[in-house]
């Protein structure tokens, strides 16, 4: 049986599935809305005001049942808000707990376990302005691990990365505090529906 079909049987809220790996398959969303103002501070607060970290860790946690979440859904929230930041500023978050695709050089945030069938998840987003046009999206991959003692340490990395991303995220909220609530977003929330119904069509490499 496949890496792919087994995901398959053990998520069976899950279709679409993307990757022919035999070590890891994922998912993806990805949503293009037009912005009046596409400043890094206004983008964040409309991520923030539309809960849309939120939404999005809800789809999954519901999507992925049964597995162990390192994260809950505050931290979960913070760390989307961070990773936009650095995204819109041209840089990457780089944390202990990141794990790299080898072949298209992309980091995932690992976020949670399924210790029964040695498993690891991981979270990676992109963001985006274009002639006031915000592209967001992200990708959640599950991939398989070698031994026990990998589960350990992608736990010990997760609760270090966690004090980081507290530390990151008090300059995101300095960010959304200096935009005026006159200048708030005006962003059509369903055009966001894609983000929290997940896109199983191709969108570049993972």
């Amino acid at each position: 049986m496949s890496f792919q079909n087994e995901m398959s049987n053990l998520f069976p809220r899950v279709n679409g599935w993307m990757g022919m790996s035999n070590i890891h398959v994922s998912i993806y969303s990805n949503t293009v809305v037009d912005m009046s103002n596409t400043e890094v501070g206004t983008v964040l607060k409309m991520l923030q005001s539309t809960h849309t970290p939120e939404l999005i860790y809800k789809k999954l946690s519901f999507l992925f049942d049964g597995v162990e979440w390192l994260v809950d859904e505050d931290t979960f929230s913070k760390l989307i808000l961070v990773l936009v930041k650095y995204e819109l500023s041209g840089s990457y978050f780089e944390t202990p707990d990141m794990i790299q695709n080898p072949v298209t050089g992309h980091y995932f945030h690992r976020v949670a376990l399924y210790p029964e069938h040695n498993l690891v998840l991981g979270f990676r987003c992109w963001a985006g302005v274009e002639n006031g046009r915000f592209n967001f999206g992200w990708r959640f991959r599950v991939t398989s691990l070698e031994s026990d003692e990998e589960q350990q340490k992608v736990r010990v990395e997760v609760t270090r990365r966690q004090k980081i991303v507290l530390d990151e995220v008090e300059e995101v909220y300095d960010m959304i505090a200096e935009v005026a609530e006159v200048a708030e977003p005006s962003v059509n929330l369903v055009e966001l529906a894609p983000l929290y119904e997940y896109n199983s069509e191709v969108y570049g490499d993972e």
